[in-house]
């Protein structure tokens, strides 16, 4: 447990810090070239979910909602794990970055109505949406989750 908890905290503090130094340091839209025509430091607002996806629709409601459903899918991380215990590092680690990423989305949902974006990368035109260092950890975690269950867990699922 204290693995998870520490995981998930220190993903919380991580982006919670990432996305006040953007916010206090950058004006919103504004990119910095780090490697030429591949990665930059973009800030922007997401009103959307990951990557950018429903962005475009403007709404209160919408905000409200999917402060629930994120809400939500932290209550059903915890439960999950909660629910499956296992002192297996991939399994902790896997939830605790899911569970720290998901937390630091939501709180800026939550208390901003929009989640603080900024690693922006691809190539020349061609560009994946902005995203943050909750995404890249949850992604990650869903990745070192499913290696558990696919390669180390030893019940069937």
């Amino acid at each position: 447990m204290r693995i998870l908890i520490s995981i998930s905290i220190l993903v919380l503090i991580l982006d919670q810090i990432s996305k006040s130094i953007i916010k206090n340091s950058m004006h919103l839209h504004q990119s910095i070239e780090i490697i030429k025509d591949i990665f930059y430091i973009t800030y922007v607002k997401n009103s959307g979910i990951s990557f950018g996806m429903l962005g475009n629709i403007e709404s209160e409601l919408k905000r409200w909602l999917l402060v629930v459903i994120i809400g939500s899918a932290i209550v059903l991380i915890a439960y999950y794990w909660f629910t499956h215990k296992s002192e297996n590092l991939f399994y902790n680690m896997g939830c605790g970055m899911i569970l720290g990423g998901a937390l630091g989305n939501f709180f800026d949902r939550l208390f901003i109505g929009k989640v603080i974006d900024f690693i922006d990368i691809g190539y020349k035109n061609f560009r994946w949406p902005v995203f943050n260092i909750a995404d890249t950890f949850i992604s990650t975690g869903i990745g070192v989750l499913l290696f558990y269950l696919f390669f180390i867990r030893k019940e069937k699922i």
